[in-house]
C-alpha cells in the first residue's frame, strides 16, 4: 500500500507541476522571454529549414502587393489577353438574360473617348461583366489609352 502512495503521490506532483509550467508558458509576456532566452524551441525554431525560410520572405514581400488594374494588364500582355479570350469563349451566356451591369458597361464604353474615361466610370460590378463578355472585352480594348 505504502508503494501506491508513494507512485500516486510522484504522479500528482508530476501532473501539477506540467499544469502550472504549461500555464506559465502560455502566457505571452513569459512565452516571449522564453523564447528570447532560446528556451522551450524545437529545433525548427532555433534554425528554420530553407523552405521555410523562402516561403516566410516570399510571404513578407506578397503581404502588401501593389494594387494591379486588370484591364491595363490585360492590355499589355498579349498573351494573356488571348487566354482570358478563349476562357471567354467556352463559357455559354444564357439566351433571354439580360445583364444590367454589361449593358451599362458597354453604354459607358460608347460613351467616353478613352480607356482611363471608361474606367474610371465603371462600377467594379460593370467591370466584372465587361471583362466577362467578349464583345465587350473587344469594345474596351480598342479604346485609345490617353487623351489626343
Amino acid at each position: 500500500m505504502a508503494s501506491v502512495a508513494r507512485w500516486t503521490t510522484r504522479s500528482i506532483i508530476s501532473c501539477e507541476a506540467a499544469r502550472r509550467g504549461t500555464g506559465t508558458g502560455s502566457r505571452s509576456a513569459i512565452g516571449k522571454s522564453l523564447r528570447r532566452l532560446g528556451l522551450l524551441l524545437i529545433p525548427e525554431e532555433r534554425t528554420p529549414p530553407d523552405i521555410l525560410t523562402r516561403t516566410n520572405a516570399l510571404e513578407a514581400g506578397a503581404a502588401n502587393p501593389e494594387p494591379v488594374e486588370a484591364v491595363r494588364t490585360l492590355r499589355r500582355d498579349p498573351a494573356l489577353l488571348d487566354a482570358h479570350r478563349r476562357m471567354l469563349a467556352a463559357r455559354p451566356h444564357p439566351r433571354g438574360q439580360i445583364d444590367a451591369d454589361l449593358i451599362l458597361g458597354v453604354a459607358k464604353i460608347e460613351a467616353t473617348e478613352t480607356l482611363e474615361d471608361t474606367l474610371g466610370l465603371f462600377t467594379p460590378r460593370e467591370k466584372v461583366a465587361v471583362l466577362s463578355d467578349p464583345f465587350a472585352l473587344d469594345l474596351l480594348m480598342a479604346k485609345p489609352q490617353m487623351h489626343p
